[in-house]
């Protein structure tokens, strides 16, 4: 029987101690929908690949909203602002619904 109160001569792998005390060292995943955004904001003024980036995010499935990460009707008016020039216009509905999409999940903060 091992001694909890020790602590010297415990296994390697005792929950009480040795390397696994270190515990688990968590990698920052990347969120494939941000890395879909950014490809958007990049083509704005490139609508052949603009309009790949946004099926992909219209493809993509978001389970907090249990829908797409860009609703069809926002990928069309984007698509049309920026095939009629207005790209800041594009940049900023993109830009909006990045930022709402990276707000999901967090919780509010006190301010």
């Amino acid at each position: 029987m091992i001694d909890v109160e020790g602590g010297d001569d415990l296994p390697r792998n005792s929950p009480w101690g040795g390397p696994s005390e270190r515990g688990l060292k968590l990698r920052k995943r990347d969120d494939y929908g941000v890395e879909l955004f950014r490809q958007a904001l990049e083509h704005l003024a490139d609508p052949p690949r603009l309009r790949h980036a946004l099926l992909e995010l219209t493809r993509a499935y978001n389970p907090l909203d249990d829908g797409p990460i860009l609703p069809p009707g926002v990928r069309q008016t984007v698509l049309a602002l920026a095939e009629a020039g207005e790209v800041a216009s594009a940049r900023r509905l993109l830009e909006s619904r990045l930022d709402a999409y990276a707000r999901r999940g967090r919780p509010e903060t006190a301010t």
